[in-house]
């Protein structure tokens, strides 16, 4: 019936019923998209005349699989466009499969050359069943045509590689825009040309599009290609010849500004310290009349020695204890706290006065807001960094009091629940912990525990650090109970996350006010705050690590989980 209706919709002659009952009796005509492909070639044989010719039918019953019915449409199709223009469908064909997302008509045409453009039009008019058009670029409709034309036309890896070298060279000719991104690196990276894949991702005019982090396919990409080409070459060494390749043509500061710390922070993602030190070292020698010649430009400059210095002490955490790190980082936050200083009090200025001059659009008003606000964080922000990095020198006094005017900093620009609130209690626990100071400690740890619930909700990774501050300092004083109770509900939260990275990319979204009672399923009174069990479901390999992990032998907690058992209907 399906077959009748296709034929009926596209008024073609009927087809003779001893053909349909062949069609019918065919493997591949289960799959009703396979049906009406044969139907439909049957059905072409029959108009074009040649339906009296057995040769061509016999061979079409012969397909007993969809790779020998795509394989036999390709040798009809050789036989009929091939007497035109030879090799015509093995070209045609190998480009399509080439290319990455599609390929147009018109790149289809400058790539053969000497193919007509109303051949092609012909090709793919008569052939119209087999691809799929989108945005202007054509593609196979079904996989198995894709299959079959690799292996017809593309048997050896050698000759995949000269196709994809053929489409690489063509796509550089372009000039740059979405099809260029696309596909030019992609296809050096499938023909394995490195040299060539480097060539084109170390060109900074090509370098900031493929950074691009707002879509992230392209950025995606780029990790991609640099991941390949460093199994062959030294990427990161290409990228530092292009940089200075960039910086002799004498770009406008602010262009390589933007530039070289992308390329910073891209070797920051890939794993590269040193280089991406080295990026930052290279912005901040620039001459003073470049670092001071505007407040944005002064913003930058305190951004890039606060990324240094975060980038030094994750060296130092990663096990480089060299003491110069720290001296470096301390250095460039002394000079960014400096700057910020200046700049609040600007901005600050600039502030009253867009608040006093009535005339003032509301739109400046509230950009001079909004620059203060983010000024202000910033300088908050260093104040904390500073305190924690003063921590790791052994400098009490000074982290001390850093750590305290950036907790006021932050209370007074924000409130008292902010998540980077948690961070700075956090960094002050710590530090009365080391000095033997107990009882502050304990203070500002439950303040971080508090913080972490109102920010994170109870069962996050964030909120179970803070349990372990809390139950070493409980611990020290002499509160081992509290402490097991502590350690207990750290270990069932972490079981959780058998991906502990995973949980902590998690960004705060509750606000102070919100009610944390039951606010998601994995909180209120089933929750694992409670006194029963949490809804979440986990298994018992997970179960068994999050508590190994803490060392509590497996039998005590096979008894609490009973005694839990037994209160359930008792209460809290």
């Amino acid at each position: 019936e399906m077959a009748e209706r296709y034929i009926g919709y596209r008024s073609y002659p009927a087809v003779d019923a001893v053909v349909m009952q062949d069609i019918l009796e065919m493997g591949i005509a289960r799959n009703a998209n396979m049906l009406i492909q044969v139907v439909d070639e049957v059905c072409i044989l029959n108009k074009s005349g040649r339906g009296a010719e057995q040769a061509d039918y016999l061979m079409l019953l012969q397909a007993q699989d969809i790779m020998g019915f795509y394989d036999y449409l390709l040798w009809k199709w050789e036989a009929f466009f091939d007497s035109i223009h030879p090799n015509f469908v093995r070209r045609v064909m190998c480009l399509v499969w080439a290319s990455r997302w599609g390929i147009a008509e018109q790149e289809l045409l400058n790539v053969t050359c000497d193919i007509s453009r109303i051949g092609l039009l012909h090709f793919f008019n008569t052939t119209k069943y087999c691809w799929i058009w989108s945005d202007g670029l054509v593609n196979f409709s079904v996989g198995a045509l894709r299959n079959a034309t690799e292996m017809r036309y593309l048997p050896t890896k050698l000759e995949k590689i000269q196709v994809h070298r053929q489409l690489g060279g063509y796509f550089r000719t372009l000039p740059l825009g979405r099809r260029r991104l696309d596909e030019e690196a992609w296809q050096w990276m499938q023909g394995e040309s490195w040299l060539e894949l480097l060539t084109t991702f170390n060109n900074f005019a090509y370098f900031p599009r493929l950074y691009d982090t707002e879509d992230g396919t392209y950025h995606c990409d780029l990790l991609r290609y640099y991941t390949a080409v460093d199994k062959h070459l030294d990427a990161s060494n290409g990228l530092l010849q292009g940089i200075q390749r960039f910086e002799a043509t004498g770009p406008e500061p602010a262009a390589f500004f933007t530039i070289a710390q992308q390329l910073a922070d891209f070797f920051a993602e890939v794993g590269k310290p040193r280089e991406a030190a080295e990026m930052y070292r290279k912005m901040l020698d620039q001459p003073d009349d470049v670092t001071t010649s505007s407040f944005a430009m002064r913003m930058r400059i305190a951004g890039l020695r606060v990324s240094l210095a975060k980038l030094l002490r994750n060296r130092w955490d990663a096990g480089e204890h060299d003491f110069a790190l720290l001296n470096e980082a301390r250095s460039g936050l002394d000079k960014a706290l400096e700057t910020y200083t200046d700049l609040v009090n600007a901005a600050e200025d600039a502030y009253d006065s867009a608040m006093a001059d009535r005339d003032m659009p509301a739109s400046e008003r509230r950009l001079a807001a909004k620059v203060l606000e983010d000024t202000r964080m910033e300088f908050a922000d260093v104040l904390g960094f500073v305190g924690r990095l003063c921590l790791l020198q052994g400098d009490f006094e000074a982290g001390e009091d850093f750590l305290r005017r950036g907790l006021t900093a932050f209370e007074a620009y924000t409130h008292s629940n902010h998540p980077a609130v948690g961070v700075i209690t956090q960094g002050l626990a710590e530090l009365f912990y080391q000095r033997r100071i107990y009882d502050k400690a304990e203070a500002m740890a439950r303040r971080t525990v508090m913080v972490r619930h109102l920010c994170y909700g109870w069962n996050h990774p964030e909120f179970a650090s803070a349990l372990v501050t809390l139950a070493s300092i409980l611990s020290a004083v002499g509160n081992e109970y509290e402490a097991e109770a502590m350690l207990r509900r750290q270990a069932k939260i972490l079981a959780m996350y058998p991906d502990a990275d995973a949980g902590e990319q998690t960004k705060a979204a509750r606000k102070v006010g919100d009610n944390v009672e039951g606010a998601n399923p994995w909180q209120g009174p089933d929750g694992t705050h409670g006194a029963t069990k949490s809804i979440l479901k986990t298994s018992d390999a997970y179960a068994t690590a999050g508590k190994a992990a803490v060392g509590w032998p497996k039998e005590t907690f096979a008894d609490e989980e009973e005694g839990e058992e037994g209160e359930k209907g008792k209460g809290e």
